[in-house]
């Protein structure tokens, strides 16, 4: 290869980067993207392996791409700042562990929390550095388990005395 087409082929790889980044953006919670069909109609249609959209902490949760036609590049945003990234359409169920500390606490609310995960499809094939992109989201949400927490008032007693207990737990429901 000659050092004029490597030099145009690693700007190339910046160009196509760079344009990446511009349309797939994951700020940690929530990923955004900018619809384009520069390169051809292209529409993501995918969404959880199994049906449920509901699941507990350390409950795998899967996700699978059906999007038809040419997909060059494909990714998955789970909303807790993981994106996983793919040449070409996916194949199968890709999952996904949703991890928080196991006494976790969601205070004045019901136990879970409510997330969006986002597939996206991408082609650029044979169209002079134009992109088409599109995106779906699916709604989840993550339960959280209770959380039992007592004390006890005085720490330390003796038989027949009297003592009294604090209830500090977190119901997570």
């Amino acid at each position: 290869m000659s050092a004029q087409l490597k030099k145009i082929t690693f700007f190339r790889i910046i160009s196509l980067f760079l344009q990446l980044i511009i349309y797939f953006n994951c700020t940690g919670q929530i990923c955004y993207t900018t619809f384009s069909s520069n390169c051809g109609s292209i529409t993501a249609v995918g969404g959880i392996c199994n049906s449920p959209t509901t699941f507990c902490i350390g409950d795998s949760v899967g996700f699978e791409n059906n999007t038809i036609g040419v997909v060059d590049s494909s990714f998955i945003c789970w909303s807790d700042g993981t994106i996983n990234k793919f040449v070409g359409r996916f194949q199968g169920c890709k999952k996904h562990l949703y991890m928080y500390p196991v006494d976790s606490c969601i205070p004045g609310g019901t136990g879970e929390i409510f997330l969006k995960i986002q597939m996206a499809v991408s082609r650029t094939s044979n169209c002079n550095g134009l992109r088409s992109f599109h995106y779906l989201e699916t709604p989840i949400s993550i339960l959280f388990r209770p959380k039992a927490q007592f004390s006890l008032s005085p720490s330390s007693v003796c038989v027949y005395e009297n003592v009294i207990f604090n209830n500090s737990s977190c119901p997570n429901s």
